[in-house]
């Protein structure tokens, strides 16, 4: 693979069956390149995979802390906790499992006779 391509016309760039060396190359081009260009590389090998993003930020942040999928869970009800207005007790449905820990970020929906609406958060 020899240098110029025409990458320059492109945002985003992605590469199939390219070897690491191509990869390398591309990525430099991609990185050097003002704005930089967004690289994606995705190949299958049978079972095996490979998949690498790169959009060109030193400041990538992954929120992600497992890599598990987002669980959905039913919830039986909500309610305000005595004399704590600023707290609620989330009730499950019976025999519901779920994997939250503190800390994490729950988005609630199809609620129904709460103050917020659907997508709406509390002011910190």
């Amino acid at each position: 693979m020899k240098e110029p391509w025409n990458f320059n016309l492109y945002e985003v760039i992605i590469l199939t069956e390219a070897t690491n060396e191509e990869i390398i190359l591309v990525n430099n081009f991609c990185r050097s390149s003002v704005p930089p260009k967004k690289l994606v590389v995705a190949d299958a090998y049978g079972v095996f995979t490979r998949v690498l993003n790169d959009f060109g930020s030193d400041k990538f942040e992954v929120l992600d802390k497992n890599g598990e999928e987002l669980q959905d869970v039913m919830i039986k009800s909500i309610t305000s906790v005595e004399g704590h207005p600023e707290e609620s007790l989330v009730e499950l449905l019976p025999n519901t499992k779920h994997k939250f820990e503190d800390g994490d970020e729950v988005i609630l929906m199809g609620v129904e006779g709460m103050l917020l609406k659907e997508g709406e958060k509390h002011d910190d």
